[in-house]
């Protein structure tokens, strides 16, 4: 056996599988403790886990960051450049929408997912939900002859909210059966101290929740307990006891348990180290996943600080075009005035914003929400199909760019400034 994991080690290509098996078989020929050293290499790994989960929430918030300002500074460039060339500002609206935002943010999206920690939870979405709530949206906001931007808007709300409602409903069940192992586990290591085998310690457990006693768990936690011992009660071994659960935390659990029931092991002192460990892995997921809610904030302001950036610009070149109009009329009735305002028939031209360009400006908004929620739910929910954060984004773009004239108006009526919203 010793050779054999030396020969498994030589060609493994993970280095922290060679060093493991390397290691182990050193203790074993030199006759050493091999339960104290694989005791020594869980807690370097849990170590290990701990500083990758604390460095990935942090690169992902500083990418986060620099996400949501280029995304300001963007629109803002454009817009400053509709001040002398509207046309111009069109195409590069065009640009940013077809290759500019979905090249960035595919780019931040891999550069997330490479540097994730894996979880192996089972997400199930059904893309026909989606598509049925995008073809309804589509079709409402078309029949009442709404905007372009609005028929993106509603379609992809629709979709993303029948989507992710059922993304939603499933990660929650996880989250509460992660949240009930360690009092679990707590009781099963007590059970354990008191004699019991832990086979007979799951039934006692489900039979005093089925008598009525209140449960320590949840109620999701509790139908896995009835039906694991319900498995045990008619005598399906250990190892072939079916764990039908969506997270991989809770499945690597009870598989371990089984193993030790197989096994004839199972003492108090490596039950409570189970317990530690799986206690260290739920509390460092849950720290790193706060220290990313400043982004998930930061995230949900954007789409109606870019709605209402984009028409205080237009708004502003709006007051210069009504600024130079009298001037026009000036030149066209009097030759004095056409020597002295003659350049502002040409500036007024100048400052002629195109409709098309208030539409691509809106649907900027739209598609850098979308991104941005995307994003978010990767980074913070670790998976981009948890699409409710899609349709809240998008809600709250819609309803900044509907809102953001009258609260631009507001703010320069504030400032004391001369203000005539987009068309």
């Amino acid at each position: 056996p010793p050779q054999a994991l030396e020969e498994v080690a030589s060609v493994h290509p993970n280095e922290k599988v060679r060093t493991l098996f390397l290691g182990y078989t050193s203790e074993w020929r030199s006759g050493g403790d091999l339960a104290r050293y694989l005791e020594a290499k869980a807690a370097d790994y849990l170590a290990d886990m701990r500083f990758r989960w604390q460095s990935y929430a942090n690169r992902v918030t500083d990418m986060g960051e620099m996400l949501i300002s280029l995304f300001f500074l963007f629109p803002m460039m454009i817009l400053i450049c509709a001040f002398v060339f509207p046309t111009q500002a069109l195409q590069m609206v065009n640009i940013m929408l077809l290759v500019g935002i979905p090249f960035l943010s595919v780019a931040v999206f891999m550069g997330i997912h490479m540097s994730q920690p894996k979880t192996y939870n089972i997400l199930q979405g059904n893309w026909v939900y989606g598509l049925v709530g995008g073809i309804i949206g589509l079709a409402t906001t078309w029949l009442f002859k709404a905007p372009t931007w609005l028929m993106v808007v509603a379609s992809l709300v629709s979709a993303s909210t029948l989507y992710g409602a059922l993304i939603f409903v499933q990660q929650r069940e996880i989250r509460m059966l992660e949240n009930a192992l360690p009092t679990f586990l707590r009781n099963i290591t007590e059970y354990r101290k008191m004699g019991y085998d832990i086979n007979r310690a799951l039934t006692l457990m489900s039979d005093e929740i089925l008598g009525g006693r209140p449960s320590p768990y949840n109620p999701i936690f509790d139908k896995i307990l009835h039906l694991i011992a319900r498995q045990i009660k008619l005598g399906v071994r250990a190892g072939e006891v079916s764990i039908p659960v969506r997270s991989w935390l809770t499945r690597m659990t009870f598989f371990l348990l089984m193993q030790v029931v197989e096994s004839g092991g199972g003492t108090p002192k490596a039950l409570e180290n189970l317990t530690n460990f799986i206690s260290q892995v739920t509390r460092t997921m849950k720290e790193a996943k706060a220290s990313m809610k400043l982004y998930q904030i930061l995230n949900i302001f954007t789409p109606i600080g870019l709605s209402i950036t984009i028409a205080l610009m237009f708004g502003l070149i709006g007051s210069f075009q009504g600024f130079f109009n009298p001037a026009q009329m000036l030149t066209q009735t009097s030759g004095m005035a056409g020597g002295i305002f003659g350049g502002a028939t040409g500036l007024t031209q100048m400052l002629q914003i195109p409709p098309e360009l208030i539409e691509s400006s809106y649907l900027m908004v739209v598609v850098s929400s979308l991104c941005l929620a995307m994003l978010t739910s990767k980074a913070v929910e670790l998976t981009a199909k948890n699409t409710v954060w899609v349709a809240v984004n998008l809600a709250l773009a819609a309803a900044g760019i509907a809102s953001s004239g009258f609260i631009a108006q507001t703010m320069s009526q504030m400032l004391g400034t001369a203000f005539t919203p987009p068309g």
